[in-house]
């Protein structure tokens, strides 16, 4: 039985760019939907993208959420057997590229897919051409919808910058792998307009509560030394080390008060 895939793609304030991901998610064979959530955005995205793409189905957020919960509740409204995350500054470099993707699928070992290179994939004793990764990248990747639900989808109180690879720490302890093709199958152009001070300073509280997290006690000393001297390094090296700073800070205090009361 084919498998039935959804694009989903999380915008805000980024029209022009939104409407380049989304005609390249409309020329992709296999999908049987787009779906598009406009993360309460002020530049009248959502008016225009459901004026140009009449065949897409566009929701506007009345408010701003953030992309994770923007991405799982879009998984849950999907709809699909797969869901193939698309980032509004990224596209797909082929019409072939979740065709690719849901014949990864076909194993069923397989609960997501990265379609995105985030470093060379291993290839798996278990049968030859198969290529493993150890996780995805959050602006281009497919996930089995039915595990992403079972998963309880990405954690939001991470609300950016690290979420996926949190998610692909979830997914091989239940017993599943994530596929890499072996070429990258999604450009992603970073759009200009971005807040640096809010992605170090989220980027390292992730990093600490990574380890509170994931890591086991007799590792999690040595990781956090690692964790914390890689983000010296960078704060030293782009003159950002206040922000680090700022970041490490905010990891240790909300794991203290997830500590001692409920968890996230």
């Amino acid at each position: 039985m084919a498998l039935s895939a959804c694009v989903l793609i999380v915008t805000k304030d980024r029209k022009d760019l939104a409407h380049r991901a989304v005609e390249s998610a409309r020329g992709q064979r296999d999908v049987e939907r787009v779906l598009v959530i406009d993360d309460g955005s002020s530049d009248a995205t959502h008016e225009e993208l459901a004026q140009a793409f009449p065949d897409v189905d566009v929701i506007r957020s009345p408010s701003s959420r953030g992309s994770i919960v923007q991405r799982n509740l879009g998984t849950e409204l999907a709809g699909t057997d797969v869901v193939v995350g698309l980032d509004d500054d990224a596209y797909f470099t082929d019409e072939d590229v979740v065709a690719t993707a849901l014949a990864a699928f076909s194993d069923p070992r397989v609960g997501a897919v990265a379609l995105t290179n985030g470093g060379p994939p291993q290839r798996s004793a278990a049968r030859e051409g198969f290529l493993l990764a150890p996780a995805f990248v959050g602006c281009g990747y497919a996930v089995r919808r039915e595990v992403f639900m079972a998963l309880a989808g990405f954690r939001e109180h991470l609300v950016a910058y690290g979420e996926e690879r949190d998610f692909c720490l979830r997914l091989i302890d239940a017993g599943y792998v994530i596929s890499q093709v072996p070429a990258a199958l999604v450009v992603h152009e970073p759009a200009e307009a971005r807040s640096w001070h809010r992605i170090a300073k989220l980027s390292r509280r992730n990093d600490i509560l990574h380890v509170w997290q994931n890591v086991p006690l007799p590792y999690a000393p040595l990781h956090l030394l690692g964790v914390i001297g890689g983000g010296l390094k960078i704060g030293l090296s782009t003159g950002s080390l206040r922000w680090q700073l700022e970041g490490f800070a905010a990891g240790v205090r909300d794991c203290v008060i997830w500590s001692t009361g409920p968890q996230p």
